[in-house]
């Protein structure tokens, strides 16, 4: 008779020790990631401000970045990391529940490509997303400066440097030129 290895799950996941590596939980095993660079976080935080202070500024909700893990599926378990993440003020869990990796799936996704993902792994990611809930996913290309935009049932939408980024209606009135993401 063969072995089965057991498959982790979520709450395993968030007690393993730091190695100092990233990781995702993908159908309850480990998935190691990339380390990410300058450039990556600096459309993040670009982004991030934008967005972050349209939130703030109208109390919408909450926003985080810097790869916060949500629990997307269940048995076997599989936990996606956000670059960036919005969830409405009326789904915003208690403190309690943000010390932990998120059960709560948030209502816009943002994430920004680096040189070693691959068509599968945004593939899977934009599926993880959307079949969780997502309303609205920002695929963030600072290679191609794009940013691609999927909405659960409809088809994805490009815009390129002259494009106008919107958030209506998850982020009401939130609007970035695309450029200005990239600057």
């Amino acid at each position: 008779m063969g072995t089965v290895d057991k498959l982790m799950t979520a709450e395993e996941f968030e007690v393993l020790p730091a190695d100092g590596k990233r990781y995702e939980l993908i159908d309850g095993e480990l998935r190691e990631m990339a380390p990410t660079v300058n450039w990556h976080g600096e459309v993040e935080s670009s982004l991030v401000i934008r967005l972050g202070g349209h939130v703030q500024a109208h109390r919408l909700g909450r926003v985080s970045c810097g790869e916060i893990l949500y629990i997307v599926r269940r048995n076997p378990d599989r936990v996606r990391a956000a670059d960036i993440a919005f969830i409405r003020h009326e789904r915003v869990p208690p403190l309690e529940a943000r010390q932990h990796i998120m059960e709560v799936i948030p209502d816009l996704v943002v994430e920004i490509l680096s040189k070693s993902d691959t068509i599968e792994e945004i593939s899977d990611k934009i599926d993880d997303w959307l079949n969780a809930g997502v309303q609205i996913l920002w695929i963030v290309d600072p290679f191609r400066r794009t940013v691609t935009i999927y909405r659960p049932g409809l088809d994805p939408v490009l815009l390129g440097e002259h494009g106008t980024l919107e958030g209506d209606p998850v982020v009401p009135g939130f609007r970035c030129p695309v450029a200005e993401i990239f600057a």
